[in-house]
């Protein structure tokens, strides 16, 4: 049997469910988004929230200079639409950034 395709799996999920993933944590009664982003807080220089989906830890971080990358367009078109950015859209082993230019990565 053939190895499944995981990188074809992946963006056809993310094209038919964007923002599952919060989605489900907002069940959970308290937002695992906010622990996430308690270390980020006050970081000076840029946050890069790498596979960022619909972008929930931005509104975590409303003061921080954060920036969402994600290879899924209908995620980052989900986070758009919720007013959150800035985005990228980019895979995470071609990030489009100098080495050394961000202060800190978020990556859930």
């Amino acid at each position: 049997m053939d190895e499944p395709d995981w990188q074809c799996f992946i963006a056809a999920y993310h094209q038919e469910h964007a923002g599952i993933t919060e989605q489900l944590f907002s069940l959970a009664g308290t937002s695992p988004y906010a622990w996430l982003a308690e270390p980020l807080r006050g970081v000076e220089g840029t946050v890069l929230d790498l596979a960022c989906g619909s972008a929930p830890t931005r509104q975590e971080l409303p003061d921080t200079d954060w920036v969402g990358v994600d290879l899924s367009a209908e995620e980052l078109a989900q986070a758009a639409r919720q007013g959150r950015g800035p985005l990228v859209r980019a895979a995470a082993d071609a990030l489009p950034a100098a080495s050394a230019s961000v202060a800190a990565v978020c990556a859930a």
